[in-house]
């Protein structure tokens, strides 16, 4: 069932959840807007060393068979004292505004540049749980990460090309991986490439972590009256269950920027 956007005057409805909060507006010119907010741990090293605020704000209409929206993001990080010195240069505060079109109900382009991972191999991996209690680790194992020995004197990278968009469905709404496959062993903290490599998996951790909390927050205000937009179908996209086109936007867009922060950590462990 498609969402109409058809409304007699502007409404607002504000929607919260443990995670974060929704806000969704329209107008009867049938342009919608929709703000996620929520705020997660920045967490390193198993350690919090402090917060980041993320919050998506969508405007948009539906076409006949997509949409076009106008994502602005930000994100406001927040460190403990002790942890700025260290950390400061990799989490800091940004904003960017960004212009997504989806067209034939599957295809995405994002600043006019098509989303589409097909010239990457499907990827079949197995569970991969190394590296979870290591003395420093960060990551998604199944997608991309890193883990020490106990003295953290030597490191393991593991990760793969990509990250492809089947994410509701059998994956839950967890990202899958694509794309060839880089392992690096035995790579010491000298090595001359490895704070970018490190920081770089980190910052995919935390790219995907705000992922899936808008992507569970959105969720979290689903009524019993559920609509799922059509553009989600093909193309390794498939339909997901929201309130709004708009809102489903937001989530994508931040998706979007997690998968681009797989490829530059990818990138980054393939120099060591």
């Amino acid at each position: 069932m498609k969402k109409k956007w058809i409304c007699t005057c502007l409404s607002v409805v504000l929607l919260f959840s443990s995670l974060g909060s929704v806000a969704f507006a329209s107008n009867n010119n049938s342009v919608s807007e929709a703000t996620i907010n929520f705020t997660n741990d920045v967490i390193v090293e198993g350690i919090k060393i402090g917060t980041v605020e993320v919050t998506t704000t969508t405007s948009g209409y539906d076409t006949e068979d997509g949409g076009e929206f106008t994502v602005n993001l930000s994100k406001d990080y927040t460190l403990y004292p002790e942890y700025i010195e260290e950390y400061g240069s990799v989490f800091f505060d940004y904003s960017k505004q960004s212009e997504m079109t989806i067209v034939n109900h599957s295809d995405l382009y994002i600043d006019g540049v098509k989303k589409d991972l097909s010239d990457f191999d499907k990827a079949s991996p197995a569970p991969n749980y190394v590296g979870l209690f290591a003395a420093d680790n960060a990551g998604i194992p199944a997608i991309c990460h890193y883990y020490s020995n106990s003295a953290r004197t030597s490191y393991s990278f593991q990760a793969y090309e990509s990250m492809n968009y089947n994410w509701f469905g059998d994956g839950n709404g967890h990202g899958e991986p694509e794309g060839k496959h880089v392992s690096r062993t035995g790579i010491s903290p000298s090595n001359q490439h490895f704070s970018s490599a490190r920081n770089d998996v980190i910052l995919f951790e935390d790219g995907y972590d705000a992922y899936r909390a808008a992507y569970l927050t959105v969720l979290s205000t689903l009524t019993a009256e559920l609509y799922l937009s059509a553009w989600f179908g093909g193309a390794g996209l498939v339909a997901i269950g929201v309130i709004t086109s708009v809102e489903a936007a937001g989530v994508v867009y931040l998706f979007n920027e997690a998968v681009s922060d797989a490829e530059r950590a990818y990138d980054s462990i393939t120099y060591l």
